[in-house]
């Protein structure tokens, strides 16, 4: 009989250490108050999404209506790959729920491949905009060629490729175990955390030296805006994902755990809480940006 109630415990903690991932593990959910908590939290947080994919959703339309600013519409293509990323991530969390809720272990590790995808994806957008603002500055007469022979089919197959990148994302992670997952999840947020800073860095090289090219008047003043929305563009994605480091790391510190009870609500809501300015970061970008060009006086 004791053999037997060891092997059961065997198996248990097996299952508990092969269902860890970047949300909660189910035995913090078993709990009405904390399950109460993390779903308010997550429908704020869908609802604020939300608003946000209707005020970009508006805004574009009243852009191609009044055709004002080209390339305002040709930006809103990242933004609208961003949130259809995010949907996928928030149908991983839906699934996930309802694994939680309904006490099924099995479908917590395919709910989790599923918020890890779209969450990757939405890393490599993020890349992508930073290095677009880093030709743009570093390079500006390749970039100008590149706007002239076809920058937008480079951009659409980058976004090919990030959603390819992403397919195959959801297959590797369904046969990873959660402590290779955790660990190449930190690894690759650290990559890019390291790559961002690396453009932001040489973007405000750039910003600092102007290039002879820009030193005549009228057009000085023009270049160092164009770097400076660009710059700060870069530091708000590099601070939108040490962010998210940060909250990936304590959940990795929090999961390696032994006992996975005693995980309370606080330090989940507070994991969670880090991930949401990267979710926000580029559709909040293009409503500034857009408003600002809307401000600028029309020649």
């Amino acid at each position: 009989m004791n053999s037997a109630e060891t092997s059961v415990n065997v198996n248990m903690s097996e299952n508990a250490s092969s269902n860890s991932c970047l949300r909660p593990p189910l035995a913090s959910f078993r709990t009405q108050n904390c399950f109460l908590f993390f779903s308010t939290f997550s429908i704020t947080n869908d609802l604020g999404l939300l608003l946000l994919f209707v005020l970009v959703l508006l805004l574009d339309c009243h852009q191609r209506r009044t055709q004002r600013c080209v390339s305002a519409v040709r930006d809103v293509v990242v933004v609208y790959n961003s949130m259809a990323m995010q949907l996928e991530e928030l149908s991983g969390v839906a699934f996930f729920f309802f694994a939680s809720y309904t006490k099924q272990p099995h479908l917590i590790w395919p709910a989790s491949t599923i918020i890890g995808s779209g969450s990757h994806g939405q890393l490599l957008l993020h890349l992508l905009t930073c290095v677009e603002c880093y030709v743009a500055v570093v390079h500006p007469v390749f970039f100008m060629g590149l706007r002239k022979k076809g920058v937008v089919k480079l951009r659409n197959m980058c976004l090919c490729c990030v959603w390819l990148l992403c397919g195959v994302g959801i297959i590797a992670l369904h046969f990873a175990h959660s402590l290779k997952f955790m660990l190449f999840y930190i690894s690759f947020t650290a990559f890019l955390l390291l790559a961002v800073a690396l453009c932001s860095i040489t973007v405000l090289r750039a910003l600092r030296r102007p290039r002879p090219g820009e030193e005549v008047d009228g057009r000085t003043r023009r270049v160092d805006q164009s770097k400076q929305r660009a710059f700060r563009t870069i530091m708000t994605i590099l601070t939108a994902l040490l962010f998210k480091l940060v909250g990936t790391v304590s959940c990795a510190v929090l999961v390696s755990e032994g006992d996975k009870n005693i995980i309370s609500c606080t330090p989940v809501m507070v994991i969670a809480c880090f991930d949401v300015p990267g979710n926000m970061v580029l559709p909040v970008l293009y409503l500034h940006h857009t408003r600002k060009r809307q401000q600028q006086p029309r020649n």
